[in-house]
């Protein structure tokens, strides 16, 4: 190139360049930007955050809102930032009243029958609102927002919230509820323990007052009382008035009456709705509702599809209750796919209306190469039957596939992920067909399975010979099938489904080669490894036993802590958690001593002990009768009285587990027997009434006069009209027969 013709060529690019400039200038000029940083000045209309939306979630909706001590009205509450403010400034003598914005949970010891319940509610809830470019309102403005329910004043959940800079709406959404209801609900649900969970119309009836609210409370003790469950399923049969004597063409109108409701409203399966769901799907004529569902899906399979893959948020797996949150116009068809579903697997037909007419439907749309097949699939696979057993084993489930690269060379129709590896996708449904046929097939192929399952926890053999990103694509699927959140990955599930079945489990049989692949993995760490071996073994128990967990366990032992052994699985009951950890506790002793603890520790009896002191805090962190035991020798051995006397109160007043209840009870010392009776009066459970039986016999007098004084309070407590106790603000809800919106 010549040195004119250079100098040409720069000349034009130094004129383009200039001449971008020049635009870029002009632009920023005409839409009222400075050419530079710090001469730029925004307009008021571009300052931060100029209206401030608040609303309240669930019932009730009107809400007196307050801005520190000021009403701003009742909810929903739509004002300008400047009208919040000028609120806030006649604040005068309030701010010193407030109460401090640091969370805090509700509770009050004075009111026995207030459980904790883990909710963080505060009486205010301080704004922050960002930067507002205005000559009245300079710098960071805050404000204390409160919330009223017929003058009396309510807990919520909302807060600290920052608005940040530059937003121009602001959307507050609080939850909130008066502290009497959340004391009336827990009296309530004490009535109905103390008369075994048999609940008659008053009580249903009081406590259905307090809307889904109650349904929250109940599902949030059920996890350490599952017998609750029984008063949801009374609550539901009152209100939807389900009995012996409803038809089959009845419970099919009640049915109906909640899927017109949910058209205007947000279905939860996880709900009254949900439940009455499940209640009446049982007593309708199945024909019924595959003709119901049928015309709701307009007898095509792909609107069907449409609706189920656009509008279910979460929850398509084995079970129904995991269906959640639907929303849009076409709720009205999940609820009677849900109902589908549920009447599926309560039918004592080997082969159903739903399994003929509906199935098929979706196989057909499965078998072809359009959008929506994982769906369509995981649908038919809720229904099952011989049509989708015929069906996968009529197909070409041996073909290979093309090991995928990249990301945008996956073909959801013809492969599906399997780990780290792209196989058939009707290998993939085999996999985890759950009938007597996919059963059969897996034992027919338990070699292959094997085989695949190694495969997909290591590199291919040909990915030496891939291009650079192909490698890397597939380094990273393997690294992220091992790091997720199930342990062990969610694609063994094929090795147990099954179990065990005239000798050892698939899963039994692979543990030996899973345990070599996942030890070999350089970019794991020690923690990882050992919550990957803990989540197999724990998967196959009981056929695992705690030697194996101790086996899994001995590489880690020197350094070993308490937040290491939080990584026993939850699916493990308590009792066999405790059993674990005790072998593993026996054999740390067998574990060669390091070098690094000699140098930490004086003697190897502090070794040993240092050891053992990870699973013995553990164990105090269960619920079963061994691990109470232990927590009261634990108590009386480290604690000092004073230290005692605060741990004791504090237990009572918590919802504390039965075994820790009966194990206090039975202590010698009189000071956990007085924490006992608190613990019953707490939570006057039918299993805790014998201990309150014979503490009012006991031979210290000031216990036997409290248990005396406990018996006469749940004695008032019984006669007491749950009319009395039911919400004054009537609560509704939705989608019963009886017109309620």
């Amino acid at each position: 190139m010549t040195p004119a013709r250079t100098a040409r060529i720069v000349a034009v690019v130094t004129v383009v360049v200039v001449v971008l400039a020049m635009l870029r200038a002009v632009h920023q000029l005409g839409s009222g930007h400075g050419v530079t940083a710090t001469a730029r000045k925004r307009p008021e209309s571009e300052g931060g955050p100029q209206r401030v939306r608040i609303e309240v979630v669930g019932q009730p909706r009107d809400v007196e809102v307050l801005a520190d001590g000021v009403s701003l009205g009742i909810t929903p509450v739509d004002l300008t930032l400047q009208q919040v403010m000028d609120a806030a400034r006649r604040r005068q003598e309030y701010q010193d009243q407030i109460v401090a914005s640091a969370p805090g949970t509700w509770q009050t010891h004075d009111d026995r029958f207030e459980h904790y319940d883990n909710v963080s509610l505060r009486r205010s809830a301080r704004m922050w609102f960002g930067r507002v470019e205005n000559p009245s309102i300079q710098g960071l403005q805050d404000v204390y927002l409160e919330f009223r329910i017929a003058g009396e004043a309510a807990l919520t959940d909302v807060g600290p919230e920052v608005a940040p800079d530059g937003e121009r709406d602001i959307s507050v959404i609080a939850n909130v509820i008066l502290p009497q209801w959340q004391r009336n609900m827990g009296r309530l649900i004490a009535q109905a323990r103390l008369a075994d969970y048999q609940v008659d119309e008053a009580w249903c009836e009081a406590f259905a007052s307090y809307g889904d609210r109650g349904w929250v409370r109940l599902e949030r003790e059920m996890t350490d009382e599952p017998r609750l469950a029984e008063l949801q399923d009374a609550v539901v049969r009152y209100l939807w008035q389900i009995d012996e004597r409803l038809s089959p063409e009845q419970a099919l109108q009640r049915l109906l009456s909640v899927t017109d409701a949910a058209r205007q409203y947000r279905y939860d399966a996880d709900s009254y709705q949900g439940r009455a769901v499940e209640l009446l799907a049982c007593l309708v004529d199945i024909r019924r509702l595959s003709t119901e569902l049928k015309s709701a899906a307009r007898l095509r399979g792909e609107r069907l599809l449409a609706t189920y893959r656009e509008r279910w948020q979460s929850g398509t797996g084995v079970r129904t209750r995991q269906i959640r949150k639907l929303f849009g116009v076409d709720t009205a068809l999940a609820v009677l796919w849900h109902a589908a579903v549920t009447a599926d697997r309560h039918s004592d037909d080997a082969v159903n209306r739903l399994e003929q007419e509906i199935a098929p439907l979706l196989l057909r749309f499965a078998e072809g190469k359009q959008r929506g097949v994982t769906v369509a699939m995981r649908m038919a696979h809720q229904l099952g039957g011989s049509h989708l057993d015929r069906f996968l084993l009529a197909q070409d489930w041996r073909a290979s596939v093309r090991q995928q690269g990249t990301l945008s060379d996956r073909d959801p129709q013809n492969a599906s992920r399997f780990g780290s590896r792209t196989i058939n996708r009707w290998l993939a449904e085999l996999l985890t067909l759950d009938s007597p046929a996919g059963r059969q097939w897996r034992r027919e192929h338990r070699d292959m399975i094997q085989q695949l399952a190694a495969d997909s926890l290591q590199l291919s053999p040909e990915s030496a010979s891939l291009d650079d990103g192909q490698q890397q694509w597939q380094e990273f699927s393997l690294r992220l099938t091992l790091s997720g959140d199930i342990c062990p990955p969610a694609h063994l599930d094929c090795l147990f489904i099954d179990g065990p079945s005239d000798g050892p489990s698939a899963a039994m049989q692979f543990w030996p080669e899973y345990r070599r692949l996942v030890d070999q993995q350089k970019s794991l760490t020690g923690y990882r490894i050992m919550q990957l071996r803990f989540g197999y073994l724990a998967s196959m128990w009981p056929e695992s036993t705690p030697q194996m967990f101790v086996e899994a366990v001995r590489d880690f032992v020197p350094g070993m802590n308490s937040q290491s052994l939080r990584l026993l699985p939850e699916t493990l009951a308590d009792t066999d958690q405790f059993e674990i950890l005790e072998a593993m506790k026996q054999a740390v002793a067998e574990v060669p001593i390091t070098d690094t603890e000699r140098r930490i520790h004086k003697t190897e009896q502090d070794i040993i002990a240092y050891r053992r002191r990870a699973f013995f805090t553990q164990q105090l962190r269960l619920d079963c009768p061994a691990a109470a035991e232990l927590i009261v020798r634990n108590y009386l051995d480290t604690w000092s009285a004073d230290s005692l006397a605060e741990r004791l109160d504090n237990t009572g007043y918590y919802q504390a587990e039965d075994a820790l209840v009966t194990a206090f009870a039975r202590c010698e010392d009189s000071r956990f027997r007085l924490s006992a009776l608190t613990c019953i009066l707490n939570v006057p459970s039918p299993e805790r009434m014998p201990l309150l039986s014979a503490l009012e016999a006991d031979e210290q007098a000031d216990v036997a006069q409290r248990a005396a004084e406990v018996r006469r309070l749940l004695e008032d407590l019984t006669e007491q009209p749950s009319a009395d106790l039911a919400c004054p603000a009537r609560l509704v809800v939705w989608g019963t027969p009886n017109g309620s919106p």
